[in-house]
């Protein structure tokens, strides 16, 4: 389809094709319940997205499950991707509208991967047994909220750049590592969990700015929360419990503030390990930073 903007597609099949679905802009109308298998290349696969329902589809066992290469509107909801080669849900550029309600499992890459986040809602999606759960490269605005990533071998939310916009209200669980950012420039980080990953619940290389607050990290192999260089920004109000390292562990604390955390019962080091320039953590024990 090369403009798409009424009507119904529902309930085809496609298999064993280069593509299974092609819409190269939907704007409008239904495309449900139809089911990809075993494309080369992707099963469901939209260049341009800008109103419309794209739900209850399936895709497994193809390169990607869906492709979404510019999504500005529409709602993409109840839709399944596992057992494809590389991303279930793989999108551009994400301006606007809404992913929710969706599930990536068992795919060899990612559940979902977003390239830019820039508006729009990703919400209430379900990342199960990938390598990755969600992961994206660039958050400038938008929300992501109420996800969870469970049993993901690397990590349950990978995010490179956060210069904005929400994470709200996610859990990762029994992943690798439960939250990884690599540069927090912005954007808040309010009311997510983290508990029995592998590592460490929340790992942040470079905070730089924003706020992580009320988060609550738990029974993790790791620490709760581990920053390895805190220049700016705020982390406040978290709670890190029964974790198997510290239970906050920052590498190199050159400002920001961090206050009314609480850590208890962190059996492999202290609660709080805050040294200039880094270092080795002192004996275990617990405690409460004011």
């Amino acid at each position: 389809f090369d403009n798409f903007n009424g009507g119904t597609v529902s309930d085809n099949t496609a298999s064993g094709n280069g593509y299974g679905f092609f819409v190269r802009e939907l704007n409008g109308g239904t495309v449900s319940e139809n089911t990809a298998e075993a494309n080369v290349a992707d099963g469901f696969l939209l260049s341009e997205t800008n109103g419309g329902t794209l739900s209850d589809n399936i895709a497994n066992s193809n390169g990607n499950g869906f492709k979404l290469m510019d999504v500005n509107g529409g709602n993409l909801t109840g839709n399944s991707a596992s057992s494809n080669d590389q991303q279930g849900f793989d999108v551009g550029f994400f301006n606007g509208g809404v992913l929710s309600g969706n599930t990536g499992t068992a795919n060899g890459e990612t559940g979902f991967q977003v390239d830019v986040l820039t508006g729009g809602t990703l919400s209430d999606n379900t990342a199960t047994a990938n390598a990755f759960g969600f992961y994206v490269d660039i958050l400038n605005g938008g929300t992501v909220s109420e996800n969870t990533a469970e049993s993901n071998v690397d990590g349950g939310f990978l995010l490179l750049e956060s210069n904005g916009g929400t994470l709200s209200n996610n859990a990762a669980n029994s992943n690798g590592n439960g939250f990884l950012l690599f540069n927090f420039n912005g954007g808040s980080w309010t009311g997510n969990s983290a508990s029995s990953n592998e590592l460490n619940g929340f790992e942040v290389d470079s905070f730089n700015g924003g706020t992580l607050s009320g988060n609550t990290g738990s029974a993790n192999g790791g620490s709760g929360f581990q920053v390895d260089s805190f220049d700016a920004g705020t982390l406040s109000g978290n709670t890190a419990d029964s974790n198997g390292n510290e239970g906050f562990f920052l590498m190199e604390f050159n400002g920001g503030v961090l206050s009314d955390n609480i850590a208890n019962g962190n059996i492999g080091g202290p609660g709080l390990h805050a040294p200039p320039g880094g270092g080795d953590p002192p004996p275990p024990g617990g405690g409460e930073n004011n």
